[in-house]
């Protein structure tokens, strides 16, 4: 009886690992899921006094025309999401109803498919130059966090043209974590 660990009257054995490279972490993690919604459906939504969400989950949100739509579109994806993280090996801990889903927010600029300029160009301090992306200008967000959309600022707007995303944010436990050797850190 002198290897196990008395707590509480119940008897425990130590958890001892002589190879550090056999043992697997299991973290907690919040991951997030973006999804594209259809700006629209966005817009029929905040006119009939659906608000920004910041937070609210996804089965708390409301079930009458037009908010069932959004609801059902975000959980469909929520799903998928879902299948997708527990293929990478993270196993979810909570259900898909229990997510918190966070927007509308903008949809970023892509800049992918910008080319590549050499702005110093005949500086012999840079003999090979110092190549940059070639953007001509940034978008100004209006305020930061989910925003409340207007029809005007939709159509109107270049800022909106790329649509309305949402975010879905869940806790998710990563089972496929190691310790990396240099420094210590446990990467999940």
């Amino acid at each position: 009886m002198d290897s196990l660990i008395e707590v509480g009257g119940v008897g425990y054995a130590p958890n001892v690992h002589i190879d550090g490279d056999s043992i697997l972490f299991h973290e907690p993690a919040f991951l997030v899921c973006k999804i594209r919604v259809d700006p629209e459906l966005v817009l029929l939504c905040q006119s009939h006094g659906d608000r920004p969400h910041r937070g609210t989950r996804i089965g708390r949100m409301k079930e009458l025309w037009p908010f069932e739509s959004l609801k059902r579109y975000l959980l469909e994806q929520t799903k998928e999401f879902f299948r997708q993280m527990r293929s990478r090996g993270n196993d979810p801990l909570q259900s898909e109803t229990e997510m918190e889903v966070w927007g509308p927010f903008q949809e970023k600029a892509d800049i992918s498919n910008t080319r590549l300029i050499n702005i110093e160009e005949g500086n012999p301090f840079f003999p090979d130059g110092r190549w940059v992306a070639d953007n001509r200008g940034t978008i100004r967000l209006e305020s930061k966090g989910p925003q409340q959309m207007t029809r005007d600022k939709v159509l109107n707007s270049l800022n909106w043209e790329r649509g309305a995303v949402f975010l879905v944010r869940g806790r998710f436990i990563a089972t496929q974590g190691y310790r990396e050797e240099s420094t210590g850190v446990v990467l999940v």
